[in-house]
């Protein structure tokens, strides 16, 4: 018996050195002091959600209302965008190829013309021709202007200058 009670003695000695030793205890305080300091913040934030609900609950409720009423919309307008794709697909179809051979049109018309065929790839590759322009643009107008006053729709240049138009235009134009 007397060594059940050493044993004991020494297990509670050891229990009082390692565990309920001041370090431990003072942390183990310091520890609840915490949780108090946490539960007291925790009840504060509750009661501050509470708060800010029951001031503003009308327009949280609008909000939410808003959110709901949008989102119908948005519904209807995808069932509404549906339902024109849907009647509309072969029309939106052959647009979309229109488009596409449109497209392809432009592409080689543009790659003629940076290639010099036609009136306007002539222009872009002689540099004579371009600079020129200016001049060019103000003859048919006075050969226009030589038209009008005769009301002959028919009627040929008859002065030098509008002859000399006529045949710059039709070298310009010939291939």
């Amino acid at each position: 018996m007397d060594e059940t009670v050493k044993k004991l003695d020494d297990s509670v000695t050891d229990l009082r050195r390692v565990v309920l030793n001041e370090k431990t205890l003072t942390n183990f305080s310091a520890t609840v002091n915490n949780m108090r300091a946490f539960s007291e913040q925790a009840i504060n934030t509750v009661n501050d959600i509470n708060a800010f609900i029951a001031t503003n609950g009308s327009q949280a409720s609008l909000a939410v209302s808003n959110v709901v009423f949008f989102s119908q919309e948005l519904m209807r307008l995808a069932n509404s965008a549906e339902g024109v794709l849907a009647t509309n697909s072969t029309e939106i179809t052959a647009a979309v190829k229109n488009v596409e051979s449109s497209t392809e049109v432009l592409k080689s018309l543009l790659s003629d013309v940076q290639s010099g065929k036609g009136l306007a790839g002539t222009m872009l590759q002689n540099e004579q021709l371009a600079t020129n322009v200016p001049s060019r643009r103000e003859q048919p107008r006075h050969c226009i202007e030589q038209f009008k006053p005769a009301r002959t729709v028919g009627l040929l240049c008859t002065t030098n200058r509008c002859l000399q138009t006529h045949r710059q235009l039709r070298a310009i134009t010939e291939p």
